[in-house]
């Protein structure tokens, strides 16, 4: 019994760190600031208001770089509003079109 709770330990070790991914509510910040989170953390969510009028929230998972996407996803840019712009520049991973 000892040896299997030292196995089950090592294996939970082995794992590593559980990562959790930041949220953040942008419609006060700057375009800059959003891209230098992303920049900083790989990957973040980000919710923001609709640019339709309707005030509804919108979320996303935006990356730094297509590595950051699982396959079959890849990194395609998209613009979101920011307090300073209706479209700061970004990336989501989406499906690949060709494929």
């Amino acid at each position: 019994m000892k040896r299997l709770v030292c196995a089950l330990t090592a294996g939970l070790f082995a794992l590593g760190p559980a990562h959790a991914i930041s949220r953040y509510n942008i419609n006060n910040m700057t375009c800059d600031r959003v891209q230098d989170i992303i920049e900083s953390e790989g990957e973040v969510i980000l919710r923001y208001k609709s640019r339709s009028g309707s005030g509804m929230t919108l979320y996303d998972r935006f990356v730094v770089d297509d590595d950051q996407c699982d396959d079959p996803l890849v990194g395609k840019i998209v613009g979101i509003p920011t307090a300073d712009t209706r479209s700061c520049e970004v990336m989501v991973c989406k499906q690949d079109p060709d494929d």
